[in-house]
């Protein structure tokens, strides 16, 4: 701004203008710098990957990590990040070992949380599974699925992990399945697949398809 500039001893005086402001014969506007607070961008592109009878569980599991982020003051995404949590319901843990395959999942918040979050699969009731997963298993692509869903995980924010989040939902996961496309071009076609998600999938997509008997 000009208001002050380091005199010959090293140390800061007001200049000219700096003067002019303090006398009260100029007006100076600073910019508030805002701090913008982490969240998590892909809440809903985790949610959309749930079947509908695990709903009830996700929803317990983010009970136990609001109670956690709440006694030690810390965003709940410091305790887990919702794609861990979505792992959680996928894998169903029964031990500790079992959780330990969670995304996001280390020794440390192992031992930490763990014990915390393993009742909410212990106590669970037996859910049977979604249509489309149960519509996949019954032609034999059951596997498949899988696959296709794990592999868009392991990619969601771009082979460095520091891209914008993208997921295609379930529904897009079945439309590929049934589909069966041969090239990229074919993958993005799909409703719910698009160009940007098939530049970053597309590869990874085709090679469990063609992997898979296709």
């Amino acid at each position: 701004l000009g208001l002050a500039a380091l005199g010959s001893h090293g140390d800061w005086q007001l200049t000219e203008a700096g003067w002019e402001v303090m006398r009260g014969n100029r007006t100076v506007q600073l910019r508030k710098d805002t701090i913008r607070r982490k969240t998590e961008s892909n809440s809903s592109n985790v949610k959309a990957l749930l079947e509908d009878a695990d709903e009830p569980l996700f929803s317990a599991l983010k009970v136990v990590r609001r109670r956690l982020a709440e006694a030690q003051k810390v965003p709940a995404y410091v305790i887990f990040p919702d794609r861990t949590l979505l792992e959680m319901v996928q894998i169903k843990p029964q031990t500790l070992d079992d959780m330990a395959l969670c995304h996001g999942i280390g020794l440390k918040k192992l031992e930490r949380y763990g014990r915390e979050f393993l009742p909410v699969f212990i106590n669970a009731p037996v859910l049977q599974p979604e249509k489309r997963r149960l519509k996949a298993a019954a032609n034999g692509e059951g596997a498949t699925f899988d696959a296709l869903i794990a592999a868009q995980l392991d990619l969601q924010y771009g082979p460095a992990g520091t891209d914008k989040p993208l997921l295609c939902n379930r529904s897009a996961i079945a439309r590929i399945i049934e589909r069966q496309p041969k090239n990229i071009t074919e993958l993005a076609a799909i409703s719910g697949v698009g160009e940007a998600k098939a530049a970053r999938f597309g590869e990874l997509f085709l090679e469990i398809l063609n992997n898979n008997g296709h």
